[in-house]
């Protein structure tokens, strides 16, 4: 089970049954899905559906957390660190609500999920896919160290493929605080 996370300013949690409500209120926001779901929002149903797979995918190493605002534990969104669909390769992703754009707070959760994949874990690589039209997600993977390796179809669509290595990870991280 992956561990609970911080930084500064966040707890990376387990989701749990209780993160419902929040977790289909980001899930059926269209302009949270748009880059994510080409087929469009979750409903209830599918959110439902998520929550359990992410809280079963969590008895591994690799996993899914719930974000949360430190001071107030507003519920920020997710982050996961996974398998990639058809593949071994490991990958970082997140999905954040509206509210929570622009203030930073993808970077610092995805250097913590990072820190955890390359230090803890001892991943070689991690990568990370966004559509092209999704220039703010892709700018975070770049403030994170990842560079574009080119493009191609994943989860049935056309995107971005980006990796970091672990050594010029911990290298440019290496005063994170834990």
């Amino acid at each position: 089970m992956p561990p609970l996370l911080e930084t500064n300013r966040l707890i990376l949690r387990h989701p749990r049954e209780e993160d419902l409500e929040q977790a289909y209120a980001l899930g059926s926001n269209p302009d949270v899905m748009r880059y994510i779901r080409p087929d469009g929002a979750l409903d209830l149903e599918g959110t439902r559906d998520e929550l359990r797979y992410r809280m079963e995918f969590n008895r591994r190493k690799l996993g899914y957390w719930v974000v949360e605002t430190r001071d107030t534990g507003a519920f920020v969104g997710w982050m996961a660190l996974r398998y990639m669909d058809k593949s071994t390769d490991v990958e970082i992703g997140f999905r954040f609500g509206p509210a929570h754009w622009g203030n930073g707070y993808a970077t610092e959760a995805g250097a913590r999920v990072l820190w955890y994949g390359f230090w803890e874990l001892q991943l070689p690589e991690i990568f990370a896919v966004a559509m092209p039209a999704n220039g703010a997600s892709i700018r975070v993977l770049e403030k994170l160290g990842m560079h574009l390796e080119g493009y191609g179809m994943f989860y049935d669509c056309y995107c971005a493929r980006l990796s970091a290595q672990r050594h010029s990870f911990i290298g440019k991280h290496s005063g994170f605080q834990l």
